[in-house]
């Protein structure tokens, strides 16, 4: 094995079997609750963040459907916002999406200390974005054995589709009791056909705006040549896995998927080495300024690679193995 690679893979395990005896720790509970409540207190303070509550999903909760880009419904599930303060939410909401974080990453055996010190989660909690909403949805649908359970997680993971429909598509087919997991969403759709009329999906979508005007958190994405990226899904198996690559795959392919975002499929798989290639990014904003961000690609593709690769090579040893192989 290659050096760096053998130290990589050395400290992974010597990672992993610290986190490990953390996680047994009697502390461990107490420091996360802790971290967890240090966020909301540091983001009361920083009067410049969480301006996307305040400019898109507070007007959204508000019934403005034209000042966000999310799902109609998705009002009725951030409806609380408009009864608090501001600077309030801000603290709220940071401790939640900490919290959250925390919560999926334990419940997928993955140290949430890569998810929170990686780069997107300051970006995250910078703007005010509603991620993790889209992180404890998927985690419902791909964990709980409750269906109607699994059903809210998809309606949960829908306030973002542009991170979720294609996880969402595979969590579904996977799913042995995918009917019974459609009624909550079947209710929400009837209930938001009936007051904002059946039509409504579509003025929805020719609302929403042109991949021009993107902002710069959202150009890393290369679509349309991404798409290839989605051709990783034959090579893996198992519903977590294929969940995992669906997200990589839509970070690198789809607009609007931002780089404050990966931290969600950090939490699905959360390599140590994920933290500082996160931040790699920034070492081209001195020469070009915001559209380094660019650059940010790398850690999808990076994770993406780690995934499939020892797939691609047991399948072409399988091939080289094969009796056809021999006799050519």
């Amino acid at each position: 094995m290659n050096p760096a690679l053998a130290w990589i893979d050395r400290t992974s395990r010597r990672l992993d079997a610290w986190y490990g005896r953390f996680l047994r720790s009697p502390l461990s509970r107490a420091i996360e609750v802790e971290v967890t409540i240090l966020a909301m207190v540091v983001f009361y303070f920083i009067y410049g963040a969480g301006q996307d509550l305040v400019e898109y999903y507070i007007p959204l909760a508000k019934g403005c459907f034209e000042c966000a880009l999310n799902p109609w419904y998705a009002s009725w599930i951030f409806f609380p916002f408009r009864f608090i303060p501001p600077a309030i939410l801000r603290a709220l909401w940071s401790g939640f999406t900490i919290g959250a974080t925390i919560w999926a990453a334990r419940r997928l055996e993955v140290p949430w200390f890569v998810p929170l010190l990686a780069f997107p989660m300051f970006g995250e909690l910078w703007l005010g974005q509603v991620d993790a909403v889209v992180l404890v949805g998927l985690v419902l649908t791909l964990t709980s054995k409750n269906p109607y359970v699994r059903g809210a997680g998809l309606v949960l993971a829908s306030v973002k589709p542009q991170l979720s429909v294609v996880p969402m598509l595979i969590l579904w087919i996977h799913d042995r009791d995918r009917w019974r997991t459609l009624l909550v969403p079947a209710l929400l759709l009837i209930a938001s056909a009936v007051v904002w009329g059946p039509d409504w999906p579509l003025r929805w979508f020719s609302g929403r705006r042109a991949i021009e005007s993107l902002p710069a958190w959202g150009v890393a994405a290369i679509f349309p040549y991404g798409v290839v990226a989605l051709g990783a899904l034959i090579f893996v198996r198992g519903v977590r896995e294929q969940t995992t690559v669906a997200l990589l795959a839509s970070a690198i392919t789809l607009p609007w998927f931002g780089v404050y975002s990966y931290f969600v499929f950090l939490a699905f798989m959360g390599p140590w080495w994920a933290i500082p290639l996160s931040y790699v990014w920034m070492l081209g904003f001195p020469l070009v300024g915001i559209d380094a961000v660019r650059i940010a690609i790398i850690l999808p593709m990076a994770l993406l690679t780690m995934m499939v690769w020892p797939h691609v090579r047991e399948w072409r040893e399988r091939r080289s193995d094969s009796p056809a192989s021999a006799a050519s």
